[in-house]
């Protein structure tokens, strides 16, 4: 049977999991969800845009875009060309940003799929400038000016905004947004962030003396708008709330209208019983403390299933944490089941999501490996299915 890849938008039964080894199922419904808890938690009036770049942060772009539209999101943001023309060839409507750089020989087919760019340099404004004039544009093309306030990735330094601005306008474009990226939403202090919030307002002040006038204004990401960065902005870009995953140093409290969209499961393939002592999987870092009952789960790193979480990750089993043992590899993991005696091959382990009224949550791995909670759900590979449920 042909697997479901990331790209396919059905509704499918939690049954075609038996179909597979490892597997994730999208709950469709909890994107629409979380786009109505996080307009509760903006101002009257704000637009949001659905980050879906990554494959919609690994859950399937045309899948979750579809759904995102469907649900009233006023734009969706991508970080490459090659994602805006797919929600184009997908048949999606809704106004498109890219939210990361192009290469230069990408701007044609930028303005061909009516794809707004973020313009923070004048190598970028000069091929977007010349494509423009090559097509066959009948109105202005749109583009944001990108602000550097901090993040020292992209943008425009703030003193050369008003100056790309002019350029930009005497080569009949439209800057129809104005934007910029906070360097340390999440962090555990919000001192710089404050700092790039006031750096955005005066450069935004300056602008507006120059003649410059905006739709859009827009700085807030998921744990920006969580914690009320860039109020001064009528858009927000909630990439890890859209998939109901909370950013850390946010109150949980703040996340609870939140449905985690995706669940990851994995199927038993054995489960024995081993001897105290028995050294688990490569390079033996791990020795059986007593005499147990082992379970070897059907995914592994070459899944997108974090390496890191060796001897130290769980899963879970009839709805009770089982601790991995020893490495994880590439295409298994050994589990202890030894206080789960019920366990048997065949039966579905959960790896991120919630069985009986246990969870294993995005944020709970990110903080036990050191990683982002992006990181967790993007690096899922295709060979893990996407099922798409309703």
């Amino acid at each position: 049977m042909k697997p479901t890849t990331p790209q396919q938008v059905s509704v499918l039964s939690a049954d075609r999991g038996a179909c597979s080894r490892a597997w994730a199922e999208i709950h469709l419904g909890a994107v629409a969800g979380n786009l109505t808890a996080i307009r509760s938690l903006t101002a009257r009036g704000t637009k949001v845009m659905a980050v879906v770049k990554a494959d919609a942060y690994g859950h399937g772009l045309v899948p979750v875009a579809t759904v995102a539209q469907a649900a009233g999101a006023e734009w969706l943001g991508v970080a490459t060309v090659a994602e805006g023309s797919t929600l184009r060839e997908a048949g999606l409507t809704v106004p498109i940003a890219l939210l990361c750089g192009f290469a230069l020989e990408e701007a044609n087919t930028l303005i061909d799929n009516n794809i707004t760019p973020s313009i923070g340099d004048s190598e970028a404004l000069a091929a977007i400038t010349h494509a423009v004039r090559r097509s066959e544009c009948k109105t202005p093309y749109a583009i944001h000016l990108d602000i550097d306030t901090g993040i020292g990735r992209a943008g425009i330094q703030p003193q050369e905004a008003v100056s790309l601005w002019q350029a930009a306008t005497n080569a009949g474009l439209r800057i129809s947004g104005l934007c910029t990226h906070f360097a340390d939403a999440d962090g555990a202090e919000d001192t710089f962030s404050r700092q790039q919030e006031a750096l955005f307002a005066e450069t935004y002040a300056a602008l507006r003396v120059a003649g410059a006038q905006f739709d859009l204004i827009h700085l807030s990401n998921s744990p920006a708008t969580l914690r009320t960065y860039g109020l001064t902005g009528n858009l927000v870009r909630p990439g890890l709330l859209l998939y109901g995953i909370a950013p850390r140093n946010t109150h949980a409290s703040t996340a609870d209208n939140l449905t985690p969209v995706l669940t990851l499961k994995a199927r038993v393939a054995a489960v024995r019983e081993l001897d105290a002592g028995q050294p688990i999987s490569y390079g033996m870092t791990h020795r059986l403390q007593r005499k147990s009952r082992v379970a070897t789960v059907l995914i592994g790193y070459g899944d997108g299933y974090p390496r890191r979480l060796s001897n130290c990750g769980r899963m879970l089993l009839h709805g009770q944490y089982a601790p991995i043992l020893g490495r994880v590899c590439m295409d298994q993991t050994v589990i202890d089941v030894t206080d789960i005696p019920a366990v048997m091959a065949g039966d579905t382990a959960v790896c991120i999501g919630q069985q009986d009224c246990e969870r294993i949550t995005v944020s709970q791995i990110a903080s036990l490996i050191d990683a982002t909670e992006h990181e967790i759900t993007t690096c899922l590979l295709p060979r893990i299915p996407r099922l798409y449920l309703s």
